[in-house]
């Protein structure tokens, strides 16, 4: 409106498909201008958008309103007036049942006038007139195609996203690989499981803006995939230059199945008395994960959450050195292995 230039979007080209082009970066602002110009607003934020389905309910939705209007103004007969009503009422459901999106109008505050006041302008863009609808829908958004010749071309990307999101706020490590890896499998159904399990809900608590819990939900996951048992029977990190986020990293771009994905939501469904509102360490959680992925993968054994979270007294100071984590792993697997036996005798 202010005709103020628009970042570039960033675009790459999906290297299965050969063809379709993927937001590399820039999501945030053809979401905002998506929703501006269909005069839409989040009622609850979801993963994905099916812009297509929600562009033609919000369209028929709009048609209704219009000619309920229309109708009004003609003093048309009541019962036709609350019929498109009832329509209209059904139609915005599904719009925030299916999409958590429903209909709403754009202001922003003007500048203080010579008495020092302020107004709220309304500012949808269906109220400007036909001029200005064209100048708007006539901007130009610039596109940038990058390409990498590597054969893991998803790492190139990732360190690309983390320099063009350098400045301004500073994206977590987590967030980062959510905008890298938001349509592989292993990321759709981390989704699921954070957003809907509700023993990890009551566990975690509210969900985390900066993906603090999808973060613990995928180490879990990459350190069961790395960590091996020896001849000893002792359990290690099968990965070289060990950092939580090289396997976190190396786990999102060579994930194949959605088997191990399962192994959270088994090990999960299995803790009972988790009501307490007690906070479990994460670093037992992850370890106690692993351990249990191992040893109870084929059985539903049980886990009391209090007795869970208590494990941690005996993990000492937390470090994140690999030798710290193999620690970590065998004082579960030691602990969660003496609980299995207890129950046998």
């Amino acid at each position: 409106i202010k005709n103020f230039p628009i970042p570039p979007l960033y675009l790459y080209i999906d290297p299965t498909s050969k063809r379709k082009q993927v937001v590399l970066d820039g999501q945030q602002r053809m979401i905002a201008i998506f929703l501006y110009f269909n005069e839409l607003t989040y009622v609850r934020s979801d993963n994905h958008i099916n812009f297509k389905e929600v562009s033609i309910l919000n369209r028929e939705i709009r048609e209704l309103e219009n000619k309920k209007q229309k109708l009004e103004f003609e003093s048309a007969m009541k019962k036709e007036v609350q019929a498109i009503g009832k329509e209209i009422k059904e139609k915005s459901a599904k719009l925030l049942d299916t999409y958590g999106m429903k209909r709403c109008h754009y202001t922003v505050m003007t500048d203080q006038d010579m008495g020092g006041s302020r107004n709220e302008m309304d500012i949808s863009f269906s109220l400007f007139d036909d001029d200005s609808k064209t100048f708007l829908l006539s901007k130009n958004m610039d596109i940038t195609i990058v390409g990498s010749a590597d054969t893991k071309p998803q790492k190139t990307y990732a360190n690309l996203f983390k320099l063009l999101n350098s400045a301004g706020k500073i994206l977590g490590t987590q967030e980062i690989r959510n905008g890298i890896y938001w349509e592989s499998t292993l990321y759709k159904e981390l989704y699921q499981i954070n957003e809907k399990n509700h023993i990890w809900r009551k566990i975690y608590g509210n969900i985390s803006i900066y993906s603090k819990d999808m973060e613990i939900l995928l180490k879990s996951l990459a350190l069961f995939h790395y960590t091996k048992i020896n001849e000893k029977e002792k359990l290690e990190v099968d990965f070289k230059g060990f950092s939580w986020a090289a396997i976190m990293d190396e786990y999102s771009c060579d994930f194949q199945t959605g088997e191990e994905v399962f192994l959270i939501e088994h090990f999960l469904n299995n803790i009972q008395n988790y009501e307490s509102g007690r906070k479990c360490t994460k670093a037992i959680f992850e370890a106690m994960f692993v351990a249990y992925s191992i040893l109870c993968r084929e059985m539903d054994y049980k886990i009391d959450y209090e007795w869970l979270c208590d494990q941690a007294k005996k993990l000492g100071e937390i470090k994140s050195s690999k030798g710290s984590v193999e620690e970590r792993l065998n004082i579960a697997y030691k602990e969660l292995k003496e609980k299995l036996n207890e129950g046998k005798v």
